[in-house]
């Protein structure tokens, strides 16, 4: 509630009645609820997200009837707000912050928790789910290496890499890298050599040591040829989360590796999301980087009392 308190306080647009509220409409991005119905503008179904957001709404709305309210929906991984919109738009509610909480926008919960239509009933459907193949798998009978699967997506253009967007696919490339080095301890991959393309020219802050290199330049030893269900995850002691391929923010995957009954390793970087500020190192989670995750599966592999305390953090954010 501190983040939340903090974030509204520190919205630039002042409070005014509601009709030159209504003036700030914008049809990309506005949401109006009043008596339980929302009214979007033509513009806003052009974007997933902001679908996901509607199913998320009218899911929440049948558990707790939701306030008449008037906001602006940033749907973007960065969670920025377009100057125009923070200076003479409608309170921004954005799904992350990738530069960390001092960023502008009321922090809500990402649109992902609703990819199906039926909002937070399918998504706790999906919880009842791995929670039931959880139940299946003991610990003893889990893999002991740190468990990952997703894309590298390197932000080249013809004019050089982007690099500020690139953060979340340098972490994928290093843990990737830990796995060709570490395969007993990490299991780090692409779904296909096609969804694994590190960026082609190097970036100024992000250098490549030898491991890393001979991976960026053959992806098929960090390639697998299948994607890895949700439910096959509980097979992994430990599952690990990092930033997202598109600009280094969050990714969807940490949705569900809270419900799978194992230890959740979270890559350090600063973006934020909603839920953040419950989270404690050491207790619902490990942080962990490139120099850190190795040692830090065998430190916690033999440690029972610090594996049961972080299984059942991870089942409190859950």
């Amino acid at each position: 509630l501190d983040e939340l308190d903090r974030s509204v306080t520190a919205l630039p647009t002042p409070r005014a009645p509601f009709a030159d509220m209504l003036a700030r409409w914008d049809n990309a991005t506005s949401v109006l609820i009043v008596g339980g119905r929302a009214y979007v503008g033509e513009r806003f179904p052009d974007e997933y997200k902001r679908l996901h957001h509607l199913s998320l709404l009218a899911s929440a709305h049948k558990l707790r009837p939701l306030p008449d309210v008037l906001y602006d929906f940033h749907p973007g991984s960065s969670g920025a707000v377009p100057p125009e919109r923070l200076a003479g738009g409608l309170p921004p509610l954005v799904i992350a912050k990738r530069s960390g909480y001092a960023m502008p926008g009321v922090l809500v919960p990402n649109s992902y928790l609703a990819e199906s239509k039926r909002g937070v009933v399918g998504w706790n459907e999906t919880r009842a789910e791995l929670h039931e193949r959880a139940a299946e798998l003991p610990w003893r009978d889990r893999s002991r290496a740190v468990f990952w699967r997703g894309m590298i997506r390197g932000h080249d253009r013809d004019d050089g890499p982007l690099c500020a967007l690139d953060g979340g696919n340098y972490a994928r490339l290093q843990a990737a890298a830990l796995s060709y080095a570490h395969p007993e301890h990490v299991d780090v991959k692409c779904t296909h050599a096609r969804h694994c393309r590190p960026g082609a020219t190097v970036c100024p802050d992000q250098p490549r040591d030898a491991t890393e290199a001979l991976v960026a330049a053959n992806v098929s030893l960090v390639s697998v040829d299948r994607s890895t269900p949700r439910r096959d995850y509980a097979n992994y002691r430990f599952v690990l989360n990092l930033p997202g391929s598109t600009g280094g923010s969050y990714s969807r995957n940490l949705n569900h590796l809270w419900a799978l009954g194992g230890v959740v390793m979270n890559w350090r970087a600063p973006f934020v999301e909603w839920y953040f500020p419950a989270l404690e190192p050491g207790a619902t989670h490990e942080e962990v980087d490139k120099r850190t995750l190795v040692d830090a599966v065998r430190a916690i592999e033999g440690d029972e009392k610090r594996i049961a305390k972080l299984v059942a953090g991870a089942r409190r954010v859950d």
